[in-house]
């Protein structure tokens, strides 16, 4: 009788295991097939005006992460950050181009929008958009 008990449990334990495995492979072979998603990327580089203080610029940055931006649909991330020439670079993420386009009127409406366009040096902007596709 302690046999059969011990063969029972034992080939109890296996099937377990092999249910599990079998679900373990199943979820990873969903997960390898070819799968598109892109995301529309905003990228920048640009320089404060004269006399516009990088803590003055942190904070309008601040302003607009805790504004509308975070509420409006498709946005994914924003990223500020400063190289050792002294220009800013942004990236700015999104679902898709619609998206994208639809934040840029409302940012040049927005007070906070309008306070970072006049911390910057236009003639030192640069802009370029793209689309990251990961297969």
């Amino acid at each position: 009788m302690n046999k059969i008990k011990f063969f029972i449990t034992v080939f109890a334990m296996l099937m377990t295991v092999s249910f599990a495995f079998a679900q373990s492979n199943h979820k990873s072979k969903k997960h390898n097939k070819m799968e598109v998603k892109s995301m529309y990327v905003e990228t920048g580089k640009m320089k404060l005006k004269e006399g516009v203080s990088d803590q003055q610029f942190i904070e309008i940055e601040r302003n607009i992460r805790n504004g509308k931006i975070k509420n409006q649909p498709g946005f994914i991330s924003r990223e500020f950050g400063k190289d050792t020439d002294g220009f800013w670079h942004f990236r700015i993420c999104w679902t898709n181009k619609e998206s994208g386009d639809a934040w840029t009127p409302i940012f040049q409406q927005d007070p906070n929008g309008q306070a970072m366009m006049n911390a910057l040096d236009f003639s030192s902007v640069r802009q370029e958009h793209y689309t990251v596709i990961n297969p």
